[in-house]
């Protein structure tokens, strides 16, 4: 209805929403209305929503709608009608737990937890389930169950909707066996192993890195790890890694070098020739450090220190071998010590020296 106005103001007339009237939520009604003046022009005319335009009838409820009009000496006027949306659909049921179709252990300890809404609706009146949220999900018994939540909203449309769960005798997580690679094994640059792996229980999957027969990654020296992931037809999952090292295919050192790995007559400030091979051409980086270390020469065992030596390297593709100089001290004589040799992929070879002279 107008509002109080001055003399002579506009006279607006709201056609559509009718004052009092009923709409179903999404339907089409335009809004229509006209601002007119018997003693000037209108200089505005405007309301909630342009005239012929849609209504808003998206939410249910009791709205309001305005139209303002302002003529050409400045005298102002409004109206408005009320309409009702009606709300014809019941609020939502959300199911978190327990979900329809989801499966627990027999005993576990399982919280509620559901709700529900009324988007653009009246208002959720009472939302209420087999058992409240927070409340501990029956799982005392193993075997089909069903959990119901009931809702209205306060327009009266009433939902209900129950999910179906799952109760069963706790089953362990699928067990792994990694036979290949081996947890800590290590195996020689570019040979040929074949990764070998089950799991126990009637799984839906076991992945490993490879596929299980395929041959595993020994292209490079260095620490890998091999990782295999098994799942079981009731939702149990494990993970199990092991790890391997790839390494040179290191032969034993030659000769001056005897077959027990020492050179029982070096001589003192002479380089000593190491001979080996790692089975091709690794390049010149190989030897990443070499040490000596005072010993006994009755045992071997250390007597001092370990510092560091100097050793140059070579490398023969005729003979598929290395030459590794190794300097030694013109002061070392009528002594005994211990050369080590590291290898780029970590592993460690050793040479007794005797220096008689």
């Amino acid at each position: 209805m107008p509002n109080p106005s001055p003399p002579n103001a506009p006279t607006i007339q709201i056609f559509s929403p009718s004052d009092g009237g009923y709409y179903f939520p999404g339907t089409q009604a335009l809004a229509f209305y006209t601002c007119s003046s018997y003693v000037t022009f209108i200089v505005s005319c405007t309301g909630n929503a342009p005239s012929g335009t849609q209504l808003d009838l998206t939410a249910a409820g009791t709205h309001t709608f305005t139209v303002s009009a302002v003529d050409g000496d400045g005298r102002t006027a409004t109206a408005s009608v009320t309409y009702q949306v009606l709300d014809l659909t019941a609020p939502r049921i959300t199911f978190r737990t327990p979900s329809d179709g989801a499966t627990y252990d027999l005993g576990s300890q399982v919280t509620v937890d559901f709700s529900c809404d009324d988007p653009n609706g009246s208002g959720v009146a009472f939302c209420f389930g087999d058992r409240p949220n927070g409340a501990p999900l029956d799982t005392s018994q193993a075997g089909s169950h069903t959990f119901t939540v009931r809702t209205a909203d306060n327009a009266g449309n009433y939902r209900e909707a129950t999910a179906t769960y799952n109760v069963v005798e706790p089953t362990h997580p699928p067990s792994i066996v990694i036979s290949s690679p081996a947890d800590g094994a290590a195996y020689t640059l570019g040979a040929t192993v074949l990764a070998s792996c089950s799991a126990s229980s009637k799984l839906v999957a076991c992945d490993g890195t490879v596929a299980d027969g395929a041959a595993i990654d020994t292209g490079s020296i260095g620490t890998k790890s091999f990782a295999v992931h098994a799942a079981d037809a009731n939702g149990k999952s494990a993970s199990l890694t092991n790890t391997y090292s790839v390494i040179y295919a290191f032969s034993s050192f030659g000769t001056p070098v005897s077959a027990s790995g020492s050179i029982d007559t070096a001589k003192a400030g002479d380089a000593i020739p190491l001979k080996f091979s790692l089975s091709g051409d690794q390049g010149l980086g190989v030897v990443t450090r070499a040490t000596w270390q005072p010993a006994s020469c009755a045992d071997w065992s250390a007597q001092g220190a370990a510092a560091a030596g100097r050793v140059t390297l070579s490398y023969s593709a005729s003979s598929d071998r290395y030459l590794a100089l190794a300097d030694t001290d013109s002061r070392w004589k009528k002594s005994c010590r211990t050369l080590d040799l590291e290898l780029a992929d970590g592993t460690h070879h050793t040479v007794h020296a005797h220096f008689t002279n």
